[in-house]
């Protein structure tokens, strides 16, 4: 292309940021007020990219998970925690609109490993 890759990597950070932007205005925005936005993931971690997207949300405030104390890679973590917990509760775990989904779903399933073995000790 003959392009430096400051200048490819500027293009992928300014993609980034109008993509996140024009979702949040397209699907999110109108019907939902939204005062502050925290960003988690390895994107998280590039400064450019964060004041991209805060320029393109403003006046929204847009920080990241950092700011509440939590580590921006625990990002999976978090999530996988919370939809287990919604199944462990028997809830849907799942939004219809933004998967695809024909409704809601309670995510994955419990299922019980096998009885621990003695191991002949006393305390078993």
């Amino acid at each position: 292309m003959g392009l430096a890759d400051s200048d490819l990597l500027a293009t992928a950070a300014a993609f980034t940021a109008d993509s996140i932007a024009y979702a949040y205005k397209k699907y999110v925005l109108p019907p939902i007020a939204i005062d502050e936005i925290f960003l988690a993931g390895g994107g998280a971690l590039n400064r450019t990219l964060v004041e991209l997207i805060q320029a393109r949300l403003a006046p929204i405030r847009v920080s990241t998970l950092d700011e509440l104390g939590v580590p921006v890679q625990v990002r999976e973590v978090l999530t996988m925690m919370a939809i287990g917990n919604e199944t462990i509760q028997g809830e849907t775990g799942n939004v219809p609109k933004a998967t695809g989904a024909r409704h809601h779903v309670i995510a994955g399933d419990i299922t019980p490993g096998v009885q621990p073995q003695s191991t002949g000790h006393s305390q078993d």
